[in-house]
């Protein structure tokens, strides 16, 4: 505890959040979606975390079995809003979550600020985009005001409200990665600061499909010449259009290959499930639900029977320097209309609650994977009267799992040895390492996960 977008509360910031509403569809929709539910193999892990097959993209999501088209993919999620991070900080903060970000915008989360962002870990965090590829959408996110009584209960205002899922918008086979749209605005504002390069949109791929096709035509037509037909087409359009050019096979075994499999068979290769269990990680060991914790809200519950030492749920890590930059504050309007901070203290961001820090350290760690909702409970259950000290009960019921270091993440070890100064500077240019929880002794199928 993304698709194009289709409203922006201010333009300027909208280019460079994952643009699209995660909320966009209808109540007609979500009542479709609600007819079908995931596939029911519990034992074969349905969702990994592995290398994607975007060159250079890092880390992907793929399905560890088969989802049919509506079928609930990954399980659900919630939406933790940060909002007007520009006012009660007086500037925009320097976080890498801003590449994360998905603009709330449906149920009523736009009344939440004047600007209200929202990180969405799972899917919505940890997703890859490709245009032509999209294959899961969100479901409208749910208002859970049930958990807790708002007028009563002191952890209300300690938790996120809103809970958030996506369906499988086509069939996904065993092995395929999965791409959500983070709409074209979000890539424009990476390429115009520099950070990305030539990247293809649907339209390109659907140019580059109809050339390939014309070009299998005239193949046939001049078979004696088709490899140079080939690789000089190829030329001309990228010319002409570097994104369509980039697409197109480059010799006549490509174009054959492409003509088979698809126009995008050449860049991205399926994984077969055994190349997952070897190579990646897991990531539906888990599943959200209420804790069974008083006051709680959310948690984190087993949905399957997990070994000692199995390794429970990845956490890839986004960093923020300050954590002063979770303040808010009062503010006030000028005559111009502006909104200015005030040093009136109001509180704090509700996403503090769902990123590890320490009082002696500026820096807060921020899970991208649904273990940001895991729960504590201590082993020390036995007081001495009087004394405040606490003897270890080793027959209570205390945590079954703890945090270490994935030593799977090669950035682990380097970041770890940075300065302040060199994470600093590291974070600002992207993601990088990675805790898991990992189970300290067996854990039985619907158990709740503590640390």
């Amino acid at each position: 505890e993304q698709a194009h977008h289709f409203r922006s509360l201010n333009d300027r910031k909208m280019t460079h959040r994952r643009a699209a509403s995660w909320l966009f569809l209808t109540t007609a929709a979500a009542t479709l979606v609600h007819a079908y539910e995931q596939d029911n193999d519990n034992e074969q892990c349905g969702m990994y975390l592995a290398e994607s097959t975007i060159p250079n993209s890092g880390m992907g999501l793929f399905a560890g079995k088969n989802f049919r088209k509506t079928a609930i993919v990954g399980g659900s999620s919630v939406g933790v809003l940060c909002t007007d991070l520009d006012v009660h900080n007086g500037y925009e903060p320097p976080w890498p979550q801003y590449n994360y970000f998905w603009m709330p915008d449906g149920a009523e989360q736009e009344f939440d600020a004047r600007v209200a962002e929202a990180m969405v870990p799972g899917i919505g965090a940890l997703a890859n985009y490709h245009p032509w590829h999209v294959n899961v959408k969100p479901r409208p996110s749910r208002f859970v005001d049930t958990m807790l009584n708002r007028t009563v209960d002191p952890g209300a205002g300690a938790m996120t409200y809103y809970d958030v899922d996506f369906f499988a918008s086509q069939s996904i086979g065993a092995g395929e990665e999965i791409f959500a749209d983070y709409g074209e605005n979000w890539v424009l504002r990476r390429q115009d600061e520099g950070k990305l390069g030539i990247f293809p949109f649907k339209g390109d791929y659907e140019m580059a499909s109809d050339i390939v096709q014309q070009v299998r035509q005239l193949v046939v037509e001049n078979e004696e010449k088709s490899e140079k037909i080939v690789s000089t087409l190829k030329q001309i359009v990228y010319d002409l259009n570097d994104a369509v050019g980039s697409v197109l096979p480059a010799t006549l075994n490509d174009l054959e290959h492409v003509l088979q499999h698809g126009i995008t068979s050449l860049q991205l290769e399926k994984r077969s499930v055994e190349w997952l269990e070897e190579h990646g990680h897991c990531m539906d060991h888990i599943v959200p639900r209420k804790s069974t914790v008083e006051q709680a809200g959310r948690g984190l519950f087993a949905t399957r029977n997990l070994k000692e030492g199995t390794a429970v749920v990845p956490m890839p890590l986004l960093h923020i320097m300050n954590k002063d930059e979770m303040e808010m504050y009062d503010w006030e309007v000028n005559e111009d209309g502006d909104r200015y901070r005030t040093d009136e203290n109001t509180g704090k961001q509700l996403y503090l609650n769902y990123c590890f820090g320490d009082s002696a350290s500026s820096v807060l760690m921020c899970p991208t994977s649904v273990g940001i909702l895991v729960n504590h409970r201590s082993s020390t259950s036995t007081c001495a009267a009087g004394t405040g000290q606490c003897l270890e009960d080793r027959n209570s019921d205390g945590p079954n799992g703890e945090l270490r270091w994935a030593d799977w993440d090669e950035t682990n070890e380097e970041w770890l040895n940075y300065s302040m100064e060199e994470l600093g500077e590291a974070t600002s240019k992207g993601r990088g390492m990675t805790l898991e929880i990992v189970a300290t002794r067996d854990i039985q199928e619907g158990e709740e996960i503590f640390i």
